[in-house]
This record gives structure tokens, sequence and C-alpha cells, in this order.
């Protein structure tokens, strides 16, 4: 979708199914007045710099989510192209500056590029203080309870056995409601990309829990590509990457390969809904 002349228009548009047994249903059609029981912002890969420039198209998304009030912003993973104590700093004085009408829950990703620059030390100890300077107000595992739904982060450097524990908790915790798993790298061969920028390990755990929502980024493709969100055992959003992106998206690929879009999903009782939205 794109917002401008005071009003949001549809950018593409499709359906998708849930599969059997994920008592999930996903759409990018629907058209209510009905009100959702939370949104979320999301994005991914926004590979800021030392620089406020550096950070413009991740201020332009919130500046667009603090006008949509949501109560809930994510960013999945590689949030800066380097460790940067300056750029971390940065990007936390915009977040607390831009959002005044609503404090929306925060959830960020530990991926590979805070790791950059600093592959000496263990990547725990990295994320901690990456912890410190972003203020974040979680650890790279975590089991959120949000408005009664769980929310579960994962670090892409991915302990099969403690993320399986921690999704085994949230199914005993939360019966019947989807489990919203935010992480860096997607499963293999879900969603477009993935096939070879996915991991077998995270395709057979999540396989067995298809509650799951799971959101990723990592592969650098274009967020208006249907390819995106897929659906089989469990569903699964790629949400891009806000910084560019690379590969092809036949029948939806911009002159340019800038990429300023992110998605907002809408929660219902009985079904998602998202929208892929021009921050400009």
């Amino acid at each position: 979708m794109i917002r401008g002349a005071g009003k949001i228009a549809m950018l593409t548009r499709k359906t998708f199914i849930c599969g059997a047994g994920s008592a999930i249903a996903v759409s990018a059609l629907a058209v209510t007045e009905e009100k959702p029981l939370w949104t979320a912002g999301l994005m991914t890969d926004t590979h800021i710099g030392e620089t406020v420039e550096s950070c413009e198209r991740v201020r332009l998304a919130y500046e667009l989510l603090n006008d949509l009030e949501v109560d809930l912003v994510a960013n999945c993973g590689d949030i800066a192209e380097r460790y940067t104590e300056r750029g971390y700093k940065i990007l936390r004085r915009i977040f607390d500056r831009t959002f005044t009408k609503k404090k929306p829950q925060e959830i960020w990703v530990y991926a590979n590029h805070e790791h950059v620059g600093r592959k000496d030390e263990p990547f725990e100890t990295v994320m901690q203080d990456v912890r410190k300077l972003l203020r974040i107000p979680h650890d790279l595992y975590a089991l959120i309870d949000f408005k009664g739904f769980p929310l579960v982060v994962f670090p892409q450097w991915l302990d099969m056995e403690r993320a399986e524990n921690l999704l085994a908790e949230a199914v005993r915790k939360y019966p019947g409601k989807p489990i919203f798993v935010f992480d860096h790298a997607p499963a293999m061969d879900t969603t477009g990309g993935s096939l070879t920028g996915g991991t077998q390990k995270r395709r057979e755990l999540f396989n067995r829990f298809p509650q799951i929502v799971h959101f990723s980024g990592h592969i650098h493709g274009s967020i208006r590509s249907e390819r995106r969100i897929w659906q089989g055992e469990f569903t699964a959003h790629n949400l891009g990457c806000l910084a560019g992106w690379s590969g092809a998206a036949v029948g939806a690929a911009p002159a340019r390969k800038d990429e300023f879009c992110v998605a907002v999903m809408e929660v219902f009782s009985d079904r998602l809904v998202f929208k892929r939205i021009d921050v400009r």
C-alpha cells in the first residue's frame, strides 16, 4: 500500500488461505470497519550507519507507524551495517522522539551484521552491548505476553533445542493462539529466496508448530513481491530489506532497487491482514 494525498492506496493484493490445522487466515484483501485487536509495524535489514542520514528510511517508517498508532514495532535484524555505538544511539533517539502518540511494544532481532567489526568476540557478548545501546527491553531469546498473544524472539544463531523448548512453552501457555515468531533467517523453501537463503533446521522445527507466524529478513528481496508471504505447514512472512533490495521480483519490480516499504499487520480474532505501505 502507499500513503499519499491523505489516503492509503493498495500496491498489490492477494488472499492467502491457511494450511490444514493452522487455524490462521492471512489476507491482504480484507476491507472492514471492524477494529483489529492490535496492530504491528514490521521491518527488517535496515542496515543503518553512523549518521543521522543513514537512519532516514527508518525515521520515515517510524513516522508512518506513529501516525497509524501501531501497538508494536519490530525490526527483524541486521539493524546496522556493522556494530556502531554512534548509530545505535542515534536510532534510539529517533525512536523515542518519533513515537509521541503511543509508546509501542518493541521487538528487536539480533543478527549477523550487529556482530560485524567484533567477530573475534562471542556474539552473545556483542549482542548484550547492542541491547544496552538500543535499550532493548528483551534478551536474545524471549517469550513475551502481548495482549494475550505470545511473541517469540530468536537470534540469527539459533540453538534449536532452546528454540523448540520456547515454542513448546508458548503452545502450553497460549492454547489455540497463533505464535508470532520474530527471527532473522527464513525457513528453507518457504518465502521467495529461502531455498538458498533459508535454513533447513528452522524448516524442520517450524513444521511441527502449525500455529507459527514467522517473520524474517536476510534475503534482501522486495517486500512488494507476493512471494514474501507463504503458507504451508505454518505461516511465513519475509519482510524484505528496508535498506534496498536485490534480485528479481517479476511483475512487481520497481524501476529502481531502493526500498521504502514496510509491512503493517492487523490482528483480528479470526484472521491476520497484512498491508505493505510506502513510508514516503
